[in-house]
């Protein structure tokens, strides 16, 4: 929900030859995968961005979830940086 705002915002700021980098993670919400990194990058090419890389980057540690329970899961453990660019790579 807060990826369209992101992406218009970004379209209005950025010159022609400007360039996004986004920090995202998957997720898992009540042991279903929700695939944000995905999402974010098809809304991206919607709204005209080209996806020029997405670099991976292995976290050390998983983090407690709030309710003091820990779903391990792969995915948590990454972090992508997804390269936009608004007129192609």
């Amino acid at each position: 929900y807060l990826f369209p705002g992101f992406l218009t915002e970004a379209q209005r700021v950025l010159r022609d030859d400007g360039i996004v980098i986004a920090k995202i993670a998957n997720q898992v919400h009540s042991g279903r995968k929700w695939w944000q990194v995905r999402e974010f990058e098809e809304m991206a090419e919607v709204m005209g961005f080209t996806v020029c890389d997405e670099i991976v980057k292995i976290r050390s540690s998983h983090r407690p979830q709030p309710n003091g329970r820990s779903q391990r899961h792969a995915n948590q453990k990454h972090s992508f940086y997804i390269i936009l660019r608004k007129n192609g790579c």
